[in-house]
């Protein structure tokens, strides 16, 4: 076998080892890089679930509002002007409200401010809705 030969057998064997599988290196780069985008998706989908949760509540705590405000125009009289406060049960969840009667210019209409806020959570108002109620 001369020079020439040797020569193009051994590169030969080091394309074949080249072309047989990724090096230790370029696994570790690989998985780094991978772990990476998916940390990054994680927090993105928590990002979503969390934007998803807090929108529920606003739905379901305008729901309870207006069921309250609904039971409040049944009654047969109106309410008494200052604050109303009162407890509701929604979606297995507990929410408080809190209503401020103001009385208008007008003798028959008063000013309903009402706040819910969940249970769990007093300080934070979910909702706030500015209604109208005629008295009879």
């Amino acid at each position: 076998m001369t020079r020439r030969q040797q020569r193009y057998n051994s590169s030969d064997a080091a394309d074949k080892r080249r072309i047989a599988g990724f090096t230790l290196l370029e696994v570790m780069i690989a998985l780094a890089i991978l772990s990476v985008a998916s940390a990054g998706l994680v927090s993105a989908t928590g990002g979503y679930l969390r934007q998803t949760q807090k929108i529920e509540d606003k739905v379901l705590a305008a729901w309870v509002a207006d069921n309250w405000l609904n039971e409040l125009r049944l009654t047969e009289r109106a309410p008494d002007v200052g604050m109303l406060k009162a407890e509701a049960s929604m979606a297995d969840r507990q929410w408080d409200l809190q209503a401020d009667v103001i009385q208008t210019n007008s003798p028959l209409l008063y000013r309903l401010e009402i706040e819910v806020r969940r249970q769990e959570d007093p300080e934070a108002v979910l909702i706030h809705l500015t209604a109208f109620l005629r008295a009879e």
